[in-house]
Parts: C-alpha cells; sequence; structure tokens
C-alpha cells in the first residue's frame, strides 16, 4: 500500500464520488489494504462519512482535508472533485451554512 494514511485514502476516495461499502473494499483491496485491515477501514468510515441509502458520503466539514493535488487523483476525479465540492459548498450556503469566505476546501 501507499505511504499515505488510511482515512486520507479514504477521504480522497469519498471526495470523488460517494461508494456502497462493497465497491469501497473492493477498491481498497485495489490500492493495496489488506482484508485483515477491513475493520479499521470500517471504524474510519464511521469517522469521516454520513450513510445514505447504504452508500457512505463524505462529511461536509472534512473537505478541508481534501488535496487537490492528490496523487491518486486522475484528471476527471480532480474534476469530479471540484463539481462536488462546488454543489457541497452550494448546498451550505443556501440552508445557511457557513460562508464560502470561512471554507478552504483544497489546501
Amino acid at each position: 500500500m501507499n505511504t499515505f494514511p488510511l482515512r486520507q485514502r479514504i477521504v480522497h476516495l469519498l471526495a470523488d464520488r460517494p461508494y456502497k461499502a462493497a465497491e469501497l473494499l473492493v477498491r481498497m483491496n485495489r490500492d493495496g489494504v489488506k482484508y485483515r485491515d477491513r475493520r479499521h477501514i470500517t471504524r474510519t468510515l464511521r469517522k469521516v462519512s454520513t450513510n445514505k441509502d447504504k452508500t457512505f458520503v463524505l462529511k461536509h466539514g472534512l473537505w478541508n482535508e481534501v488535496y487537490e493535488d492528490w496523487p491518486f487523483h486522475t484528471k476527471l476525479e480532480r474534476q469530479q472533485c471540484c463539481q462536488r465540492q462546488t454543489r457541497t459548498l452550494a448546498l451550505s450556503l443556501s440552508d445557511g451554512g457557513t460562508s464560502v469566505s470561512s471554507v478552504s476546501f483544497y489546501r
């Protein structure tokens, strides 16, 4: 597996798109996370995501942990991430949430 912590890997995957548990486990396995680490994945998922209709979605407050230049993102994934970030921010503002100036999604 790469040298990035499991939490960062999961946060960046969920920034690309929502995942069902089975999809995420397959992706993590393909990326080198061993089956024996499954409980760590589950524990981390509880901390960084919400579960909507059996699909894991990145918690709103964790967008500031997403790096624009994440080395494992493809060009398409970067675009998807940017689009999701924009939608999330727009929804937050329409709900009376955090202002644009106080949110930094990318470091």
